[in-house]
């Protein structure tokens, strides 16, 4: 493509911005589309901020942001708008847990969006460069990661994410016989449950009450449950391993905490998950192996 073709292409797009812009200021958003609609609730939300940009966007057509010294109002609405509508539809399911996480944490729903935002722009930016299809997998797993971070840590862990070509589907990598047999035992267990389709972000925190409160049954289902809701994440798996190790299980004990830890360390490579943690887990292994 050359030059005029990318400045045709800026033309029509903030066209249509200030086309809904005006719509929205009018109060006649009742006569777009649904998806005009959503950008023009956002472009209203964000009028404090973006007022000139966007009651002169047909004007300023042709205007280019560095993205080094200027935020593009016009790419930050549109981010936004997907972030929306992925929490609306659940698709995926982990961008809808990831938001629900952060309102967990006292965001607002405004922040919570702008924090999904953040990471969609991280891989918008990848998928621009480098020229690539969208790393949907990759985009879901670092959700999953990320959700269970507090919200003002994101920022920094984003920073340093790795992207890779992804050479097998999301959640078939690094198989363990011993876990696929324990992973079919579960099932069989708890068969009304789906993976990646549960709301489960309160279960390592209930399964940890119920350990610290000595009800070991409880928890045991609360960390299975988990496990089998998020059979990629670390955390059932190290939270069942704490319960085998109060029951003197030493040998079960110890396969889920080093499937735990093989999950982690893939998080860490990734750059989502800190060392700290990483090191709690490895004292945590340590015990479970001096166990008689």
């Amino acid at each position: 493509m050359d030059d005029s073709i990318f400045k045709g292409f800026r033309e029509i797009n903030r066209q249509h911005f200030h086309q809904i812009w005006k719509k929205a200021q009018k109060g006649e958003l009742q006569t777009l589309t649904e998806e005009e609609q959503r950008i023009g609730k956002i472009m209203l939300d964000h009028s404090d901020e973006y007022f000139n940009q966007f009651e002169f966007a047909d004007v300023l057509a042709d205007h280019q942001y560095d993205p080094e010294t200027e935020t593009n109002p016009f790419l930050h609405v549109a981010i936004h708008a997907v972030a929306e509508k992925q929490v609306q539809d659940r698709d995926p399911i982990e961008a809808f847990q990831f938001y629900n996480a952060m309102l967990h944490n006292k965001c607002s729903r405004h922040d919570a969006i702008h924090l999904l935002g953040d990471i969609l722009i991280r891989f918008t930016h990848y998928v621009l460069k480098e020229n690539k299809p969208f790393p949907l997998n990759r985009y879901c797993k670092t959700l999953k990661e990320l959700k269970s971070r507090k919200p003002e840590k994101i920022p920094q862990l984003l920073e340093d994410i790795e992207f890779y070509e992804e050479q097998q589907e999301y959640g078939k990598s690094g198989s363990n016989p011993k876990i696929e047999r324990f992973l079919a035992q579960l099932k069989r267990k708890h068969p009304h449950l789906r993976a990646y389709e549960e709301d489960d972000l309160d279960w390592w925190e209930d399964g940890m009450t119920m350990l610290e409160l000595g009800d070991l049954k409880g928890a045991e289902k609360k960390f299975e449950q988990l496990i089998l809701a998020e059979p990629e994440h670390h955390d059932g798996y190290e939270g069942l391993a704490m319960v085998y190790q109060r029951k003197g299980k030493k040998e079960e004990a110890l396969l889920l905490i080093e499937h735990a830890l093989t999950l982690a360390k893939g998080f860490f490579e990734d750059g989502t998950l800190d060392q700290e943690i990483l090191d709690e887990m490895e004292e945590k292994k340590q015990k479970i192996f001096k166990m008689k």
